[in-house]
């Protein structure tokens, strides 16, 4: 989508912002209170406030609005993510940031922390201070896990302090943490600040077994992340454990 010019008001700062930071309530609020006339603003404002009804999940909002030909994609993304067996995560489109964000994500899930560096330049290069080569520079800090996970975190928390919290940003935070074997730490932010998302169920997994919380709070945990996530990557990876380690039982057993 279009970057407004230079010398002009951004007048989809809050929108777009509060997209990237996880805040997706609050970027749909902020679009519902804009009072834009320019129709390239109000195209990219329905633009974002329909990426945050579908990553709340909310397939069916953006399936029954009536939309430009323009965002005509983001419909066919809500009907292919309406799909259970076809659900997978949505793809960042639009600036140019946001495709050197997807870069640095994909990177970082095929462990080619090489290439998510080289990325992260160009966005520095780009624009140092802006929202999103803030979050991947993070990002790549956490998944280098080496010397720079303290400025992970302050940034972060820098982020935090100028736009609020979100669970996006508790959630790496607590990640930063974790590398660092704060577990205590990590459990405490957890409990205080990050509301109940996927990523919160599962670092609270990870930090109560950590900490020995006992069957009983783990379990709990668990059946919370399996109502809100039936099909999750986590999950099934667990159950998977979970039925290998019940067949080494079972093997053992019959010695």
């Amino acid at each position: 989508m279009s970057s407004t010019a230079d010398n002009e008001v951004d007048e989809l700062f809050d929108v777009r912002n509060s997209y990237y930071l996880g805040n997706y309530q609050q970027c749909i609020k902020e679009g519902q209170r804009l009072k834009a006339t320019d129709p390239k603003v109000l195209l990219e404002k329905d633009f974002y406030v329909c990426r945050s009804y579908l990553a709340q999940k909310k397939y069916k909002v953006v399936l029954e609005e009536k939309l430009p030909e323009e965002l005509s994609c983001i419909k066919v993304l809500a009907e292919y993510l309406s799909i259970p067996s076809k659900k997978c995560g949505s793809s960042n489109f639009g600036t140019h940031l946001e495709i050197n964000a997807l870069k640095i994500h994909t990177y970082l899930t095929m462990y080619r922390n090489d290439l998510a560096l080289k990325e992260l330049k160009v966005m520095q290069d780009k624009d140092e201070d802006h929202t999103l080569t803030q979050l991947c520079s993070a990002w790549v800090h956490i998944a280098n896990n080496v010397d720079k996970l303290n400025e992970a975190f302050y940034t972060l928390q820098d982020l935090i302090d100028k736009y609020g919290s979100t669970p996006m940003l508790v959630n790496a935070q607590v990640a930063v943490l974790i590398a660092q074997d704060k577990y205590e730490e990590a459990w405490d932010l957890l409990q205080d600040t990050a509301g109940d998302s996927e990523d919160t169920l599962i670092n609270n997994m990870v930090t109560a077994g950590r900490l020995g919380k006992g069957n009983e709070v783990y379990n709990r945990i668990l059946s919370q992340l399996q109502e809100i996530q039936v099909r999750g990557k986590y999950l099934q990876n667990y159950q998977e454990k979970a039925k290998d380690f019940d067949n080494l039982v079972a093997i053992y057993a019959n010695k």
